[in-house]
C-alpha cells in the first residue's frame, strides 16, 4: 500500500512539475496526443523517469528485505556468535558425519584426544543400565563432593581427563577395566577412571583416591608396547 501511494505521488509530480503555456502539465490547443515540452524538457518523460525510479526503489527495496529473511542473524543463537560453541557444533557434524550415534541436544562436553579421537559426554541417564552424566552423578557423585569438586565442575574433570589427561597404564576393575588419568584442575593434581566406548562416548567415571590412585588396579600391558595407547 505504501508503495502504492509512492507511486502515484511520484506519477504526479512528474506531470506537473513542468508548466507550460498551457498550465502545469496540458497540451497546446489544437495539438492533442503530442508530448508537451517546454524547451528541451518533455513532462511525459519526466512521468515515465518518475515511474522507472520508484520501481527500481521499490526493486531494491524488496531485495533487501528478502536478505534478512532468508539470511537472518538470531543473536540469541550461540552456535552463530560464540566460539566455544561453533567449536562444538562443528565436532558434534564432524562424529556425525563418521556415522557415529551422538544425541546433538544432549551434548554436555565433547573434544578431541591427543589422537585425534572425538570424547563426548552426554547428559545421559541414570538407573539400571545408566550411562552418561546422570550415571555419573548418580552412582559416584559422592566422590567427587568428598574430593572437593563441585557437581558443576564435574563434567568439565571427567571429560578433561579422558582427553588430557596423562593415562597411569593402570585400569580398575575387571578386564579390559576403566582407565586411570591424572589430570590436573584448579591447581590439584586428581586421578579420576573413566571408561569411553569404542564410538568416544563417555560411559561412566569415579574418583580415585589421592593418597592411594592404584590401589586394587591392574598393570594395563597395552600402555606398555603403545605410547599413545589410552586404555580405551
Amino acid at each position: 500500500m505504501r508503495f502504492l501511494r509512492f507511486l502515484a505521488l511520484a506519477v504526479w509530480f512528474g506531470l506537473h512539475s513542468t508548466k507550460t503555456p498551457n498550465g502545469p502539465g496540458g497540451t497546446p490547443r489544437g495539438k492533442k496526443n503530442q508530448p508537451t515540452k517546454v524547451g528541451n524538457v518533455d513532462a511525459g518523460k519526466g512521468a515515465k523517469s518518475a515511474i522507472r525510479a520508484t520501481k527500481e526503489y521499490a526493486g531494491k527495496g524488496r531485495a533487501e528485505q528478502g536478505d534478512q529473511s532468508t539470511n537472518p542473524t538470531d543473536p540469541s543463537d550461540p552456535t552463530k556468535t560464540d566460539p566455544k560453541a561453533q567449536q562444538k557444533q562443528a565436532l558434534i557434524e564432524e562424529a556425525q558425519a563418521q556415522g557415529i550415534k551422538i544425541s546433538a541436544d544432549r551434548v554436555v562436553e565433547i573434544g578431541k584426544d591427543p589422537n585425534g579421537k572425538i570424547v563426548f559426554l552426554e547428559e545421559g541417564k541414570g538407573g539400571q543400565r545408566g550411562a552418561g552424566l546422570e550415571h555419573i552423578y548418580e552412582e559416584h557423585g559422592s566422590q567427587f563432593e568428598q574430593a572437593g569438586i563441585p557437581k558443576e565442575d564435574v563434567p568439565d574433570l571427567v571429560h578433561k581427563a579422558a582427553t588430557e589427561g596423562e593415562y597411569t597404564g593402570y585400569t580398575q576393575g575387571k578386564a579390559p577395566g576403566r582407565p586411570i588419568y591424572e589430570v590436573e584442575h584448579n591447581g590439584q593434581k586428581q586421578y579420576v577412571a573413566v571408561s569411553v566406548g569404542s564410538n568416544g562416548f563417555i560411559v561412566g567415571a569415579n574418583m580415585r583416591s589421592g593418597d592411594d590412585p592404584f590401589k586394587g588396579a591392574q598393570k594395563d600391558p597395552k600402555s606398555e608396547t603403545n605410547p599413545n595407547h589410552r586404555g580405551y
